[in-house]
C-alpha cells in the first residue's frame, strides 16, 4: 500500500528566492526573517514581518537585475543616464509587488503567516529622496525606462533625511525631522566599491609645458568621497531591472586619531561631519548664504560622481569601437560620430588627461560636445594650436552636414599637423 503524501509533497518546485507561487514567497519570509533579521515568528514584531516581506520581494527583483545586466552587457548596447537632484519614488514595497505580479499571491503567503498584506504596506516609509514634481516626473521616467525595457541608470544623491515631516501641535503645524531611514532601507544596496573622490576649494597652479603651452593645475583644498547606494527599478509586468544609484558623501578620513589622543575629540571627527553634510538632507534652506553654498556643493558632488561612474562603465567595455558613437554628438542625427580611426586617435591621447583617475582609462576624456566646441578640446588637448584655421574648417565641413566629410576634413588636418611637430614629440595634455 502507497504511503501516504507528505505536506512537503505538495510544495510548490519554485525556488524560495525567485519563484512567484505564495508557497515559493511564504518560504523565503521565513528564511529572510531568520538569516537576515536573527528573528523568528515567535517574537517577530509587525515591522521585522514587513523587512521580511521586503527583502523576499527584492530577492525576485535581484534575480531580474542580473538577467537584466548580463543582457545589457552581452549585446553592448548603449545606456541612458538621468541626472536628477530628486526622485520622489514612493513607497517601494506594493509598487513592486504590483510589477511582478503576485499581488494575490504574497497577500496568499502573509496570510498564511499570519499577516495581512494592507497592514504590512502601511509600515513603510516614504522614502525621503524627492518632493513635489521634479521629483515624481524624475521617477516616472525611471519606471517607464524600465517598463519600455530601455537601458538607463539614473542618477541622484542618498538624503539621509528628507525635506521634513509635518506634526499638529497645539493646532498648529510643526516641521520635524523626516528621519526615513532610521529603521533601515530594505531595497539599499551600498556598494564600498563603488566610490569616487571629489575635490572643493583650494588654488590654481599655472605652468608652462615642454611645448611652450601654458597648462592649470588645481590643488584641491579638501576632497569628499561619494558611495554608490543602488535601488533595482522594475518595470511593469516584464522582467526588466534598471538601477537607481544614488551618491553617499563620506569623509575622506573619517577619524584623525592624532586630535582624539591629544583630547581635541572634537576636531577628531570634523572632516566626518563636515563630509557628510552634503548628503544629509533634501533641500536645505538655501535663504542664508551657507544654503545656497550648500545646495550648489550638492548638485557638484553628485555629477562629479555620476560622471566619474559613467566614465568607469565606459572602461569596462570591450570593444573601444562602442565608445566612439558618443565621442561628439553633432547635434543632427546623420551626423553622430567621427570615424572609428580618429576616435582612436583621440582616445588615446585623452588617456593622459586624466590623471587623476589614478588608472589608465581607455574612455575616459571622452565628452559629449557640439560640432562647434571640436576645436576647443583639441587645441585643449595639445593636437593643434592654431584655433582659427581648424574652427574655419569645421564650420565649412559643417555646412555638409555629413559626418564623413567632418571626419575626413579633421583627420587630414590633424595629420598635417602631427606630421609637422613629430619631431618635438607627441604632446601629453593636461596634468
Amino acid at each position: 500500500m502507497a504511503a501516504a503524501p507528505t505536506a512537503n509533497a505538495f510544495r510548490s518546485a519554485e525556488p524560495a528566492r525567485s519563484g512567484l507561487d505564495a508557497d515559493a514567497l511564504q518560504r523565503d519570509v521565513i528564511d529572510n526573517l531568520i538569516c537576515l533579521q536573527a528573528r523568528y515568528p515567535a517574537i517577530a514584531t509587525p515591522h521585522d514581518w514587513y523587512m521580511a516581506l521586503a527583502y523576499s520581494v527584492r530577492d525576485r527583483m535581484l534575480a531580474r537585475w542580473v538577467a537584466t545586466v548580463q543582457a545589457y552587457a552581452a549585446r553592448e548596447v548603449r545606456v541612458a543616464c538621468y541626472l536628477s537632484a530628486e526622485f520622489l519614488i514612493g513607497p517601494q514595497l506594493g509598487n513592486n509587488i504590483v510589477n511582478l505580479g503576485i499581488e494575490a499571491n504574497a497577500r496568499a503567503a502573509m496570510q498564511a503567516l499570519g499577516q495581512d498584506l494592507d497592514m504590512l504596506l502601511a509600515l513603510e516609509e516614504e522614502p525621503g529622496l524627492g518632493n513635489g514634481g521634479l521629483g515624481r516626473l524624475a521617477a516616472c521616467y525611471m519606471d517607464s525606462l524600465a517598463t519600455l525595457e530601455t537601458p538607463a541608470i539614473g542618477y541622484g544623491i542618498r538624503y539621509e533625511f528628507g525635506i521634513f515631516d509635518q506634526a499638529i501641535r497645539d493646532g498648529w503645524q510643526e516641521e520635524v525631522t523626516d528621519k526615513w531611514l532610521q529603521k533601515g532601507n530594505p531595497w539599499e544596496i551600498v556598494r564600498p566599491d563603488v566610490t569616487f573622490y571629489v575635490s572643493f576649494g583650494g588654488r590654481t597652479e599655472s605652468q608652462t609645458d615642454a611645448q611652450g603651452h601654458l597648462r592649470m593645475r588645481w590643488i584641491p583644498a579638501n576632497k569628499v568621497k561619494g558611495v554608490a547606494c543602488d535601488i533595482p527599478t522594475l518595470g511593469f509586468r516584464v522582467n526588466t531591472c534598471n538601477t537607481l544609484r544614488l551618491w553617499k558623501s563620506e569623509a575622506v578620513e573619517s577619524f584623525d586619531l592624532q586630535d582624539f589622543n591629544a583630547g581635541d575629540y572634537y576636531q577628531a571627527v570634523q572632516d566626518k561631519v563636515i563630509s557628510e553634510t552634503l548628503s544629509k538632507v533634501l533641500y536645505p534652506n538655501d535663504e542664508p548664504e551657507a544654503g545656497k553654498r550648500l545646495r550648489l556643493a550638492q548638485q557638484y558632488f553628485f555629477v562629479s560622481c555620476s560622471l566619474q561612474d559613467m566614465l568607469r562603465l565606459l572602461d569596462l567595455k570591450s570593444e573601444p569601437d562602442d565608445v566612439a558613437g558618443i565621442l561628439i554628438d553633432l547635434a543632427e542625427r546623420e551626423t553622430k560620430s567621427l570615424s572609428t580611426q580618429f576616435a582612436h586617435k583621440l582616445g588615446s591621447e585623452m588617456k593622459a588627461v586624466t590623471r587623476m583617475h589614478k588608472k589608465p582609462l581607455k574612455s575616459a576624456g571622452f565628452r559629449v560636445l557640439r560640432a562647434p566646441d571640436v576645436p576647443s578640446v583639441l587645441v585643449e588637448l595639445g593636437y593643434v594650436s592654431n584655433r582659427q584655421d581648424l574652427q574655419s574648417l569645421v564650420s565649412e565641413t559643417w555646412r555638409n552636414r555629413t559626418a564623413e566629410s567632418m571626419a575626413q576634413a579633421i583627420e587630414t588636418f590633424l595629420s598635417s599637423q602631427m606630421a609637422g611637430g613629430a619631431a618635438g614629440g607627441a604632446h601629453t595634455g593636461a596634468n
